[in-house]
This record gives C-alpha cells, structure tokens and sequence, in this order.
C-alpha cells in the first residue's frame, strides 16, 4: 500500500514514465511472490493432509508465475507512450478466476467459514468513516472562510475538526 501511495502522484496513462511503470510492476511482482511465499507457509504446515496440497501447489505457481510476468514487464516499460500495462489488469482477471475456481473446487481455500465477510465490513467501515471526517472538514472550512470561494482555504490554525 505504501508503494502504491508513492508512485500514485506520478502514474498517468496519458503522460507515461517508464520509472513509475517500472516501480508499479517491481511492487505487483513483490506482493505476488509474497502471497507465493504465504501459500507455501501454509503448504508446510498442512503437508500431512494430502488433499490441501494440489490446491495450495496451484495457488503458489500462480502467484510465482503472475509475479514473474510482472517481473518481466517492468524491464518491458522503456519511454515512451506503450499499452503494456494493459497486461496488468488481464493478469490480475485471470488471478481473480482461476483463484475462485480453484475455491470452488476445493474446499481447502473456500472462503466458506472465514472472518472475509466481517474484514470487508470493518474496511467499508472505516472506508466511510475517513469519507465523513473529509466532508466534516469541508464544512469547517467553508463555514470559517465563507467569503473565500475562488481561493484555497487556509489551515484551520490548531483547531481540530473532531
């Protein structure tokens, strides 16, 4: 997530920079292999239930693999406008269907009887709760600067908005 809040300032479809093309792709080969690796942990603990093990094989070769594409994109972003970043989100498409596929399949890496359903709740949560101190913040400052709409607001000078 810091990675991505780094380059975010930088990345633009229209106005590429092969640095933060390359930078996206070294950060999306970083946290695949490390889901890999997540997946072999899991793969070592459960080596004595023979029906985990395919599945978990799977998973970490599609991790591996994924991450070894995005490896090789970012020695692919040279300068220049490119469409190459399309692949990322194909990719991505194909990790998201084959991971519910293999969920599917195996009951090994369902999310069925998992704490998936209350993490998204609590994200959506919090989610909406940095939403509404942004918008109370807003109120604040048009209130205390009503007559400066065409200028920035200044700061609200250590008066905290909660």
């Amino acid at each position: 997530m810091v990675g991505f809040a780094v380059i975010c300032p930088n990345f633009s479809l229209s106005a590429q920079q092969s640095g933060t093309f390359q930078t996206m792709s070294v950060i999306l080969m970083t946290s695949r292999l490390t889901m890999a690796t997540q997946y072999g942990t899991i793969l070592w603990y459960c080596r004595g239930y023979r029906h985990a093990k395919v599945p978990l094989a799977i998973m970490i070769g599609l991790n591996f693999v994924a991450g070894m594409i995005y490896l090789g994109l970012g020695f692919s972003f040279g300068g220049g406008q490119t469409a190459l970043y399309s692949i990322w989100f194909i990719i991505t498409a194909i990790e998201v269907l084959v991971s519910l596929g293999l969920s599917l399949k195996w009951d090994v890496l369902s999310f069925q009887g998992t704490h998936l359903a209350s993490r998204v709740s609590l994200l959506t949560f919090i989610l909406m709760g940095e939403g509404l101190g942004l918008v109370c913040l807003g109120v604040v400052r048009i209130v205390q600067n009503a007559n400066s709409w065409s200028e920035y607001p200044p700061p609200l000078h250590g008066r905290c908005m909660y």
